[in-house]
C-alpha cells in the first residue's frame, strides 16, 4: 500500500520537459526535512500499486508521461512496484527514452526565492553549458500546481 499526498495532472514546471502535459503523482512522506522545502507531502490517502495505475490513467486519459515526486519518494518499499506497473501500462514511449543522450544534461535547480542561489546555479550554468541547465519552477510563474 502505497501513501500518497495528492495525484494531479497538470504540466511540467522544471527541467528538460517543461511545459509538457503530465500526471503528477506525490507521495506522502519525507525523510529529509529541507528548510527550504516548498512541498505539503502530509499523508492525505492510501493506494494499492494497480489502484493509483487506474488513478493515473483516470486522472490524464492519454498523457503517457507521469512524475513521481514528494518528499522523497524512493523511501517508500513498493515505489519500484509502482513503477513497473506504470511502464507495464504504457506510460514511458520508448521514443522518449532512447531521446535522453549518454551523457544527459544536470539540470540546477536553486531555491527560487533566495536570488543568490539563483546566481550560483546560473553561473555554473555559464560557466559549463555542455553540462548544466538552470531549470527554474516555471509552473510558479504562470500559477499552476
Amino acid at each position: 500500500m502505497l501513501q500518497l499526498a495528492e495525484v494531479f495532472y497538470t504540466v511540467q514546471g522544471e527541467g528538460a520537459w517543461t511545459g509538457t502535459p503530465a500526471v503528477f503523482v506525490r507521495l506522502a512522506g519525507c525523510n529529509l526535512s529541507c528548510a527550504f522545502c516548498d512541498t505539503d507531502y502530509a499523508l492525505k490517502f492510501f493506494a494499492p500499486v494497480a489502484g493509483l495505475v487506474a488513478r493515473v490513467r483516470a486522472e490524464g486519459g492519454a498523457c503517457p508521461m507521469v512524475i513521481l515526486t514528494g518528499g522523497e519518494p524512493l523511501a517508500q518499499r513498493e515505489t519500484p512496484a509502482l513503477i513497473d506497473a506504470l511502464r507495464a501500462d504504457g506510460r514511458v514511449p520508448g521514443e522518449w527514452l532512447a531521446s535522453f543522450p549518454p551523457a544527459t544534461p544536470v539540470f540546477l535547480q536553486p531555491e527560487g526565492n533566495k536570488p543568490a542561489n539563483v546566481a550560483l546555479a546560473m553561473d555554473a550554468a555559464l560557466r559549463e553549458p555542455a553540462r548544466y541547465r538552470l531549470s527554474l519552477q516555471t509552473h510558479k510563474f504562470i500559477g499552476v500546481r
